[in-house]
């Protein structure tokens, strides 16, 4: 159904650096669900699923939320005999490349996030409802015929299923 939507179509690459995220990220699922099938210690899964982690974080800031789900996922999910050194290696390799471009750009900035953020983000309650229901009117008038096909299927169905169950 969102593949036919235009807007989300457009979305899928308006960020040039959106792809590109998106492909370390899906790698370094690759390298973690690898890790987590074969429950044996694997150097080269670890160390190759933190790098991959860190160069989508470099690109998103909002990876820094999945790098915490991946630790916790490899906390509960890595077998006890090598859970200490794969979490290690992964979080290691992750900072190698990750903790040097943070650390400048820190120290540069004075900043943990990108400026663009602080620049965006105005904290106020009537500044966040005034932006979250003009976002909602235009999705709504955006995806007003989606919208209208998705409420006559779900009642379509419904009367369907009805009336056959009091037959």
């Amino acid at each position: 159904i969102m593949g036919g939507s235009l807007v989300f179509s457009f979305w899928s690459f308006t960020g040039m650096e959106t792809s590109f995220a998106l492909f370390w990220y899906l790698l370094s699922i690759y390298y973690l669900l690898t890790l987590l099938e074969n429950q044996d210690f694997q150097l080269r899964n670890a160390v190759l699923g933190g790098a991959t982690l860190a160069l989508a974080a470099l690109s998103r800031p909002e990876v820094y939320l999945i790098v915490i789900v991946n630790l916790l996922v490899l906390l509960f999910m890595v077998s006890a005999s090598s859970r200490l050194k794969t979490v290690l290696l992964y979080l290691g390799s992750f900072l190698l490349l990750f903790g040097p471009v943070f650390a400048w750009k820190y120290n540069y900035y004075g900043f943990p996030f990108p400026n663009t953020f602080y620049v965006k983000v105005d904290y106020s309650s009537a500044t966040l409802m005034k932006f979250g229901l003009g976002y909602l009117l235009n999705a709504l008038s955006a995806h007003l015929p989606l919208l209208i096909t998705l409420i006559v299927s779900f009642i379509v169905a419904a009367k369907t299923m009805l009336s056959r169950r009091y037959l």
